[in-house]
């Protein structure tokens, strides 16, 4: 949490400390965070990538605490005074939104789309920087305290959130004042997607960069791997935000309509990482397949090239294994896989 993307919305950035591939476990719902990353000791034989994403989670933290801070105290909040079930029903879009997660397995880390991102883009159109970014990073906080996460990762997106929303603030606020009025919002649709734009890609850079810093990644490589997909969510997800604030305005009876898309973004998406999962794993044990193993293979050995360390493979063989398929059938050999398999994964 991917936040990251990235973050969370658009990505999540989650903690590293995971080595599997169990992508379903993310999609079906986020249960309580693994242990903080920088304390992991699989990390320490690697002190420069963990040195700088320590680095990095420190900055982006105090930075966005910072704007956060500062935003909520001289923010103008008379917007939310004449609207308060507005901005109430906003919020509980926002954090049902932050509370389904939509899990990427990559590069044996986990990163997290949410659904929120329409609505806390709607609030800072309809409401202006410091309510919007109060109710977004608030969300973040209230999730991550309900699972407990530890403090860097709270900080963290909370932090990232603040930032990439002040950013299409300040964006949204050099050609108008911010809040937007819902009759103006059809003449400044460009702005409106040009601030869309830097919040998408302040987010999806915020979270993503982390956890490429952590595993010794190229950054740039990592944002890309899934920028389609985080294109098609998120992206899409941000379009809605301007319909959002026009149905608000005529009435609040709407809003929970327009919900009704986002959870259709939601589905496809998690359809889509449902297929790619597939794709990559074998259908009988649940074990990665020989693409997954080349993938993960080219970027074991790009960084072991970078860090002049080795890449270790080792072949595991299962004895007389040929003998219970003809004695015994295939069945029973397909049902001896699917017992050694998961245990192998799991030693």
């Amino acid at each position: 949490m991917v936040q990251g993307p990235t973050g969370r919305a658009p990505w999540d950035w989650h903690d590293q400390s995971s080595t599997g591939d169990n992508l379903f476990q993310s999609i079906v719902g986020r249960g309580p965070v693994r242990a903080d990353p920088a304390t992991q000791p699989a990390s320490l034989d690697r002190p420069r990538p963990v040195r700088a994403y320590r680095w990095y989670l420190g900055a982006v933290s105090a930075a966005g605490l910072s704007a956060l801070v500062l935003l909520i105290a001289f923010g103008d909040w008379g917007t939310v005074a004449r609207s308060p079930w507005e901005y109430g029903l906003f919020a509980f879009f926002v954090l049902l939104g932050e509370l389904m997660p939509i899990g990427i397995a990559r590069q044996g880390n986990d990163d997290a789309v949410t659904i929120s991102t329409a609505f806390a883009f709607a609030a800072l159109l309809a409401f202006g920087a410091g309510p919007a970014i109060a109710l977004y990073a608030g969300a973040s906080i209230v999730f991550d305290l309900v699972h407990r996460s530890p403090a860097s990762r709270l900080t963290f997106n909370a932090g990232q959130y603040a930032l990439s929303l002040a950013a299409a603030a300040g964006v949204l606020q050099l050609i108008h004042e911010l809040p937007y009025p819902a009759e103006s919002i059809p003449a400044r649709l460009p702005a409106i997607f040009a601030g869309a734009a830097v919040s998408f890609l302040g987010n999806t850079a915020l979270a993503g960069t982390a956890p490429a810093l952590l595993s010794g990644t190229n950054v740039l490589g990592y944002l890309r791997r899934d920028l389609a997909f985080q294109m098609l969510t998120s992206g899409l997800l941000l379009a809605i935000s301007p319909v959002i604030v026009i149905a608000a305005d005529a009435s609040l009876a709407l809003v929970p309509l327009l919900f009704l898309p986002t959870l259709a973004i939601y589905m496809a998406g998690r359809q889509s990482l449902i297929s790619e999962y597939h794709a990559a794993h074998d259908g009988l044990t649940g074990l990665p397949n020989r693409s997954l193993l080349h993938d993960r293979l080219e970027h074991d050995l790009a960084l072991a090239r970078r860090e002049g360390t080795a890449v270790g493979v080792m072949i595991l063989d299962l004895d007389d294994f040929k003998d219970v398929n003809d004695t015994l059938g295939h069945l029973h050999g397909d049902l001896v896989l699917q017992a050694i398999g998961p245990a192998s994964a799991r030693s």
